[in-house]
C-alpha cells in the first residue's frame, strides 16, 4: 500500500526537474516513482533492475496524446549474429537488448510513455 514515506523524482529534458536524464532519476535514491514532465525524446538505454522493484516510471500525463520518448539502438547487446556464436555462452548478450531493459524485476509500471528501438 502507499506510505507517506513514498518519494517522486522527476525529469525534464530541458531542465526544471530534479534529473535530466531518465536513468539518473532510476538510479536515485529510493525512489517509488519517476515522473517525466517533458514531451522530450530520451536517447538513452534505460535499465530497471531487481534492486528497483515495485517503481513506476510515468509521464507527467499518461492519458496525453504526445509522449516522452525512450530512444536507443542498442549495438552491443546483440550477439548471437552467427551460428558459430551460438556455441559459444558468452558471446550470447540478445537478452539485454533494447531502448528500455527491465532486468528481474517485479512490479514495475510504465504508463505514458513511448519506447523507440529503431534506427
Amino acid at each position: 500500500g502507499f506510505t507517506g514515506s513514498a518519494k517522486n523524482l522527476t525529469v525534464s529534458k530541458n531542465g526544471g526537474a530534479a534529473y535530466k536524464s531518465i536513468q539518473e532519476a532510476i538510479d536515485g535514491l529510493a525512489a517509488d516513482t519517476v515522473t517525466i514532465t517533458d514531451n522530450a525524446i530520451y536517447e538513452e538505454q534505460v535499465t530497471i533492475d531487481s534492486t528497483k522493484s515495485n517503481l513506476t516510471l510515468r509521464s507527467s500525463d499518461p492519458k496525453a496524446l504526445s509522449k516522452p520518448v525512450i530512444k536507443w539502438t542498442d549495438t552491443v547487446n546483440v550477439h548471437p549474429k552467427t551460428w558459430d556464436e551460438t556455441k559459444d555462452e558468452k558471446t550470447v548478450n540478445f537478452y539485454l537488448n533494447g531502448a528500455l531493459r527491465l532486468l528481474n524485476v517485479r512490479g514495475v509500471t510504465v504508463n505514458g510513455i513511448k519506447v523507440d528501438g529503431g534506427k
